[in-house]
């Protein structure tokens, strides 16, 4: 069973973690800065908090989070960081992303905070209608989002009554989120739609 530690001296939000991963990983809320995490497969921070950082040679996976941007936070160029505010769901999707079993090490990592979107890190920038796009898609990841239910999602958008407007949206998003990085987040299903995957 993969292993969670969780530095956080906000005891409400440290426990809705811990009841909301406990049933899958072997989740320890750290009491202590100094309490042993090797071997740990995760490491969730408070960046804010100078209670607990990480060790410059932790082989462990991190997430951190925190008010500030993340440039201005001294922290490894491998840790996930979460700009507050943010959804817990987003949060939990990368826990689970990076502890699955069939995780692929070079893929890139997309998520949303703060109404906006990063790609390993590096803010994106899309138009508001991008952004409704695939927020939606982010929404409904796994699951088929036919090209109709993006029209109405664009409808009275500029471009929006061409019989294509999803298509060429999807086109936009993926050049900007999927060609600089080498990898695919959106899948399209032939006559149908997309999914996030």
């Amino acid at each position: 069973m993969d292993s969670i530690f969780i530095f956080s001296r906000e005891e409400l939000f440290a426990r809705m973690l811990y009841y909301e991963l406990d049933n899958k990983y072997d989740v320890t809320l750290a009491a202590k800065p100094d309490i042993k995490t090797d071997g740990a497969d995760l490491i969730i921070y408070d960046a804010d908090d100078t209670f607990y950082t990480p060790a410059a040679d932790v082989s462990s996976a991190l997430i951190a989070y925190g008010v500030k941007q993340h440039g201005d936070y001294v922290m490894s160029d491998s840790a996930l960081f979460f700009h507050r505010p943010f959804a817990v769901s987003e949060l939990l999707y990368e826990t689970e992303r990076i502890l699955s079993d069939v995780q692929n090490d070079s893929a890139a990592t997309l998520r949303f905070s703060h109404r906006r979107v990063y790609v390993n890190n590096e803010k994106i920038p899309l138009t508001e209608t991008e952004y409704e796009v695939l927020s939606y898609l982010f929404e409904h990841r796994g699951e088929l989002v036919e090209r109709d239910e993006i029209k109405r999602l664009i409808s009275g958008k500029e471009n929006a009554a061409a019989s294509n407007c999803a298509d060429v949206y999807i086109s936009f998003i993926r050049a900007k989120i999927e060609k600089p990085y080498g990898y695919r987040f959106i899948k399209t299903v032939r006559g149908k739609g997309y999914t996030l995957v």
